[in-house]
Order: C-alpha cells, then sequence, then structure tokens
C-alpha cells in the first residue's frame, strides 16, 4: 500500500514529506523534500500538529545539509554507523515537547 493511500503523505507547494507511523507510535520520516526555504519547517509543523504525542525520527547521511537541519530543529542524533560502501549515517530523534 502506498503512502498516500494511509494518508502518510504531506504534499504543499514547494515539497513533500513520506512519513510512516509505526506500531509503537513512533512517527518515521521516510523522505522529505523541500524546494522553497521554510517549506520543509512547515511539514514537520503539520506532522507534529497530527501526531502530538509521538517521537519523530529520521535517518540522514552525516554529510548532509539536512543533517544540520535536523540539528536545528531540535532533533538529537542517537545513532551513527558506516554504510558498506563508508558513509556515515545517523538516526535523528525529536521527542515530543
Amino acid at each position: 500500500m502506498d503512502a498516500d493511500q494511509r494518508g502518510e503523505l504531506l504534499l504543499v507547494e514547494g515539497g513533500l514529506c513520506r512519513w510512516h507511523l509505526r506500531r509503537d507510535g513512533v512517527v518515521v520520516i521516510r523522505e522529505i523534500v523541500s524546494q522553497r526555504p521554510g517549506t520543509g519547517s512547515a511539514m514537520l509543523a503539520t506532522l507534529r500538529a497530527a501526531n502530538p504525542a509521538a517521537p519523530i525520527e529520521a535517518v540522514c547521511p552525516c554529510d548532509l545539509p539536512a543533517s544540520a537541519w535536523y540539528a536545528r530543529r531540535g532533533f538529537r542524533r542517537v545513532e551513527t554507523w558506516a554504510t558498506r560502501s563508508g558513509r556515515e549515517v545517523a538516526r535523528w530523534r525529536r521527542d515530543p515537547s
């Protein structure tokens, strides 16, 4: 079943976010794409408003600007590992506030 059929897709002008609510109550951002400043933050706010009691997690390569984006928005790095190619990847988590 696709994310849009499960209601786990945010589409806004200039961006999209595919996410999943796990059985344990954690929201996982599977993909977030922003083509305009502020779009990613707006989608994150919408996701938090729809799931106010849920922690939010995302996985992102450490060398991408998105890692700093998560840190600026209150996510903390909870785990880091190297892929087969040697690229460092981090799991980010933001607990409900």
